[in-house]
Order: C-alpha cells, then sequence, then structure tokens
C-alpha cells in the first residue's frame, strides 16, 4: 500500500535566504536518508515560507524493502588457529554482531578469505521505522546559522513551535525539542491565526491557501509578478526584471 507523507515543521519566522536551501537541499537529504533506510517512494515535492518548511513525500510505501546485510570481520588466518578453533578475534567479531561464532561464514573477497556474518534485515511498518528516521534527520537541515532557545538541547534556524507528521490519515508520532507532532497547522499569523486540522496531506496546500498562507514559492512568486504587472499598467513604467529579488521577496511573506 502506498500513501503520501506530510512532514511541516512550523517555526518563527526564519530569514528569506534560509528557506530556499533548507527545502532545496533538504529535500535531496530527506530523500537519500529515506532511500538507506529501505523506503520506496515517487518523489518528494517541497513547500515552504518563512513560518514553515513542509516536505510531502509521494507514494511512500507502508513498509520497507526487506534487504540482506554482509558484514566482514577479521582475515580467516586470524580468526582461526592452527587447530581450527576460533580466535579472540574471531569471539569477539561474533559477540560484536550479536550471533554465535557458529554463525560466522568463510567469505571469499578481493583481498582473500574473511570471516563474515550475513544478516537478514526484516520489512518493517512505516510507523515502527519513519518516525526514528525523520526524528534525526531535521537536526540536519542545513542553515547558515542556527540557534537554540529555552533551555532545550536542539539547534534549528528559529525556535519550532508545532510539527505535522501525516502519513496518509495516520498521525506518525515524533519529537523535537519539547513538540509533539500532531495533524495540527496554522494559517497567517495576522489574517488567520487559528489552527488547522488536517485529515490527510492531500488537503495540506487547499486548507492553508484557504487561511491565507501559499506554501508553495512559485505561487507566490507568480502573485508577486501578477502584482508589479499591475503596478506597472498604473503608473505607466516598466520594472526592471531581478528574479533573485521576486524570490527574497517571496520568501519574506506567506501571503503576497
Amino acid at each position: 500500500m502506498e500513501r503520501d507523507y506530510l512532514l511541516e515543521i512550523g517555526c518563527e519566522e526564519i530569514p528569506a535566504g534560509f528557506v530556499g536551501p533548507a527545502l532545496w537541499f533538504g529535500g535531496q537529504q530527506f530523500a537519500e536518508v529515506l532511500k538507506k533506510a529501505r523506503f520506496v517512494f515517487d518523489r518528494v515535492d517541497i513547500f515552504g515560507t518563512p513560518r514553515r518548511l513542509a516536505y510531502i513525500i509521494r507514494k511512500l510505501s507502508d513498509r520497507q524493502n526487506a534487504a540482506e546485510e554482509t558484514v566482514l570481520g577479521p582475515p580467516k588466518s586470524v580468526a582461526y588457529d592452527k587447530e581450527g578453533n576460533p580466535t579472540k578475534a574471531a569471539l569477539g567479531f561474533a559477540r560484536a554482531q550479536g550471533v554465535d561464532v557458529s554463525a560466522l561464514r568463510v567469505l571469499s573477497t578481493d583481498r582473500g578469505e574473511y570471516l563474515g556474518v550475513v544478516k537478514q534485515q526484516v520489512a518493517r511498518p512505516v510507523g515502527e521505522v519513519l518516525p526514528d528516521v525523520v526524528a534525526g534527520w531535521i537536526p540536519t537541515i542545513p542553515f547558515k546559522k542556527s540557534m537554540r532557545w529555552a533551555d532545550l538541547d536542539v539547534r534549528f534556524a528559529r525556535p519550532v513551535h508545532w510539527i505535522v507528521s501525516l502519513y496518509g490519515e495516520q498521525v506518525l508520532p515524533l519529537s523535537f525539542g519539547n513538540v509533539t507532532s500532531g495533524r495540527t497547522t496554522y494559517g497567517h499569523r495576522f489574517l488567520s491565526p487559528g489552527p488547522i486540522e488536517l485529515a490527510g496531506p492531500e488537503e495540506y496546500i487547499d486548507k492553508l491557501a484557504a487561511a491565507d498562507v501559499f506554501v508553495d514559492l512559485e505561487v507566490r512568486k507568480d502573485k508577486i509578478r501578477a502584482g508589479i504587472k499591475e503596478a506597472e499598467k498604473q503608473i505607466g513604467r516598466k520594472w526592471v526584471e531581478d528574479e533573485p529579488l521576486v524570490e527574497t521577496v517571496a520568501n519574506l511573506v506567506e501571503y503576497p
């Protein structure tokens, strides 16, 4: 079964220059983390404003892929004595891998024969794995500068106030600092400041738009350009096109 997964991190206003890299590079890193966790998905869509960073994982599988992992230990020549008994090296390797020494195998490699163990990694449900994956990934979102707040032992661009973590209709609970995830987001700080309950990721864009928040950067940029075109007509002047400035302004506001 496949469902979309929504992660929204709501916080105090992030500097405009921080928003883009946090979304673009953070989205790429998120995709790599999910792949390493053996999840199958279509893509990572990114959305963000000064008050929120959001990532929607499209068509995320409901469990990991199973896998087989081979871990190499000491060379065979070191792992067994002349009588063929396991040495301290073999016993220590088995203990470190959590297996009995009898489970170890001699494996041929380009460098010769080595002792090793083949571990079967089962496919675990998304609800068991993803919260830990996300909680470990959030602190790695790239910012030029991060800050700490209160007496918490976490860092982010600005203090985090809410987290939405929805796999389809299911809340996947996770924590960051003193915030626990749920299904509640918030509208524009001044125009529509109330809470918004999300049934699932499919409601995210439309419900926030109804609360005066355009989470898609391209939508905000289009609205800014349209406003400039209208001003051109009113004053009879042409604007000097400056796309970096348009993007900066778009990342300063939630409702252009």
